[in-house]
């Protein structure tokens, strides 16, 4: 019963889904051909051909089959790959498209004091928003990696864009979601049942530190870590936003310990907490 609109892939919140007419890969290496160039986002369905407008000379319209799949990802690489502000001309945006313009219109303002794509739903607003594109100073970016996941990939291009800034926080909508957790260190035993249960990789065991490292831009806000967690009271999400600094698209350690040595052989086979937790445990009917 799918009509292939693509509406479900812009508020997929861990990437998963890829548009058939436009898949990921096929997408970045068209990308190539826009470097340098400012970009008119146009669906089939407004008819470049019947356009009674003339293009600027450096203006490359970049032809979609529908105009619902594009996400923050899509969006922001497009900026880095032409360097300039985009317009998107249609006459419907949905709702996980508005809210990637509404992220990145938000940081853009606070970063560069300008709009990151401009939309037109008519030839009068199309007109008005070519006029207003320009090419932005230390905007472009050379990056596209297949490997990387959705997130991965918007994470990467944001962090080139913020360096050691802090440009505040943009709260989170209602499909474009993220979020952050909160661990009590003094009860965490690191059992590493949130890890399993997160499916994006938010949340890792780090083997060399004994620690659980948690990456809130990575993080979609599902609540599986919350729900998993086998201690009371210790792990706690909230969906609060994007943080626009360096620190939120790192690795942050939010508990560790010592690993627990066999008495008999010597054996590392457990954190000291959870050891020191079961024995307490035992130790009225021991």
């Amino acid at each position: 019963d799918c009509l292939g609109c693509g509406g479900c892939i812009s508020v997929c919140p861990s990437g998963s889904l890829d548009y058939a007419p436009m898949p990921r890969e096929s997408f970045f290496e068209l990308c190539e051909f826009y470097k340098e160039k400012k970009i008119l986002i146009i669906p089939k369905k407004m008819s470049l051909e019947n356009l009674n407008i003339k293009l600027p000379k450096d203006v490359l319209p970049f032809m979609i089959e529908g105009e619902k799949w594009l996400s923050s990802m899509h969006f922001l690489t497009l900026l880095q790959s032409s360097g300039a502000n985009l317009v998107f001309y249609t006459d419907f945006i949905s709702r996980g498209s508005a809210e990637a313009i509404d992220l990145l219109n938000t940081f853009f303002e606070r970063k560069f004091q300008k709009e990151a794509i401009f939309t037109a739903k008519d030839e009068k607003e199309l007109q008005n928003a070519l006029g207003k594109q320009e090419f932005i100073e230390n905007l472009s970016f050379d990056f596209h990696n297949n490997t990387l996941t959705t997130r991965e990939n918007f994470a990467k291009r944001m962090q080139n864009l913020i360096q050691n800034d802090d440009f505040g926080v943009k709260e989170s909508g209602e499909w474009l979601r993220y979020g952050k957790i909160e661990i009590n260190a003094n009860t965490c035993t690191l059992c590493l049942s949130c890890v399993g249960a997160c499916n994006v990789g938010a949340l890792i065991a780090d083997t060399k530190e004994n620690a659980l490292k948690f990456n809130a831009s990575l993080c979609t806000t599902c609540g599986y870590c919350e729900v998993s967690c086998a201690e009371k009271d210790t792990l706690k999400l909230t969906r609060s936003g994007m943080e626009f600094n360096p620190n939120y698209f790192e690795y942050q350690t939010m508990a560790k310990d010592e690993l627990f040595a066999c008495i008999e052989c010597g054996k590392e086979f457990a954190t000291k907490k959870a050891v020191e937790k079961i024995a307490n445990l035992m130790k009225p009917k021991f």
